[in-house]
């Protein structure tokens, strides 16, 4: 079950105002400062110009520093939490595009996979892109909408379903007898189609976006290549 939203930095990460006021109140007895609260001058303490620059800008470098690490430390921690939300977010949805892919392609789980899950996955993604996007790039975004909009044709009519663009003879001679013909008005006209090969690219692209958003280098994953799913296909290459 995917959690709510990334949790906002914690009180806890940042600065009190106690901690501020002793750093504040220990700066202040040190040494020419305290003198100067006191009303005396640098001359009283023989204290020569340059003498006083140097304390100054060891105390500003010194302030400059604290906050510098204060502030990266904040980042930092943000950055964590927003990268074990994606990591959640991508643990849902990456099951369920790869389920597309199998369905388009014929591989893997395929006979597992029906239209209606198809469409139910469908609906299930978009739900949770158009909650969780805006956590992810811009760049991953704009390749979801690539994606799933070469899996679907949409808006086919009030309360009509998204229609499925794979290729519906290269379907049938896969599944065979297992085909239900009450599927066929799940799927586009056949020059409404989207190839295959179309299909992989697009998905890898999109994969390699979720890699590099949730941390890993995307040369880790494998790339996909065009898998032979036909007995034609396979006779031929065999011979």
């Amino acid at each position: 079950m995917v959690q709510p939203a990334v949790k906002a930095v914690r009180s806890q990460d940042m600065p009190n105002s106690r901690t501020l006021l002793k750093f504040t109140l220990a700066v202040s007895q040190t040494y020419p400062f305290a003198a100067l609260a006191k009303g005396e001058t640098p001359q009283e303490h023989q204290l020569m110009p340059a003498e006083l620059i140097t304390p100054l800008l060891t105390f500003a470098l010194g302030v400059i520093a604290a906050y510098m690490a204060i502030y990266f430390d904040i980042r930092k921690s943000t950055n964590q939490e927003l990268i074990k939300k994606r990591i959640i977010v991508y643990d849902d949805l990456a099951p369920k595009l790869n389920d597309l892919l199998c369905h388009f392609t014929c591989v893997g789980n395929w006979k597992a996979i029906t239209p209606d899950t198809v469409t139910e996955h469908k609906r299930h993604l978009d739900r949770q892109m158009y909650i969780y996007g805006r956590f992810f790039s811009k760049e991953l975004w704009a390749q979801y909408q690539v994606f799933i909009h070469c899996c679907f044709s949409t808006f086919e009519g009030a309360g009509v379903p998204a229609k499925i663009r794979a290729d519906l003879g290269f379907l049938k001679s896969n599944w065979g007898s297992a085909w239900q013909n009450s599927w066929d008005k799940r799927y586009v006209n056949a020059n409404e189609t989207t190839a295959k090969e179309k299909i992989m690219n697009e998905y890898q692209k999109l994969a390699s976006l979720f890699a590099r958003d949730v941390g890993a280098a995307s040369e880790i994953g494998c790339g996909w290549k065009v898998y032979l799913t036909t007995k034609a296909d396979i006779e031929e290459t065999t011979g």
